[in-house]
């Protein structure tokens, strides 16, 4: 029986979702375009006025996936500047993050119960690293990534369930 490690529930599910992460936001943009809309205005969209942009959401799903990589993958942080303005600009940002974490090596991922340390403001939590993907990095990713979503379906772009799911690539699930 095969063990399942921190890589194994961490870097492909983000890389995944980052793809798909795409995958909505080119649908996003061509509604954009078919609709006469201003894309830079459309990517600083909210769902309410106390939540933050789209553009927020996109650079914090790709912020919170490559931040796996120096807390449990045993690499140097990355640091971007959380800049771009444009649908070009966030694909190549996006797909920049899953070219780093493609580049991640399994063996150097610490065990679940090995701690990471995650700084939030001024403080900083020490947990195991599994604790870490289940509560704090993979909540986060999703909570940004479906907030992405929701955005889009809000400004009535045409995305549902099966564009969440990448019903295509299900391909190896049988009934």
């Amino acid at each position: 029986m095969s063990s399942i490690s921190t890589y194994d529930v961490s870097v492909p599910i983000l890389v995944r979702n980052l793809e798909i992460l795409t995958t909505i936001l080119k649908k996003g943009e061509a509604w954009v375009k078919e609709n006469g809309k201003d894309a830079e205005a459309f990517l600083q969209t909210r769902l309410v006025d106390d939540m933050l942009p789209l553009s927020f959401q996109i650079h914090t799903c790709c912020n919170s996936a490559k931040a796996v990589l120096p807390r449990i993958g045993g690499e140097t942080p990355v640091s971007a500047d959380d800049n771009e303005k444009t649908f070009a600009e966030f694909y190549a940002r996006i797909e920049s993050t899953i070219k780093l974490l493609r580049s991640a090596k399994k063996e150097k991922f610490v065990g679940p119960d090995e701690k990471c340390i995650v700084k939030l403001g001024p403080k900083e939590m020490g947990m195991g690293a599994l604790e870490y993907l289940q509560k704090y990095c993979l909540p986060t990713f999703f909570f940004h990534f479906i907030t992405a979503y929701n955005i889009l379906r809000k400004e009535g772009v045409q995305i549902g369930k099966l564009d969440f799911l990448d019903a295509p690539t299900l391909t190896s699930w049988s009934m």
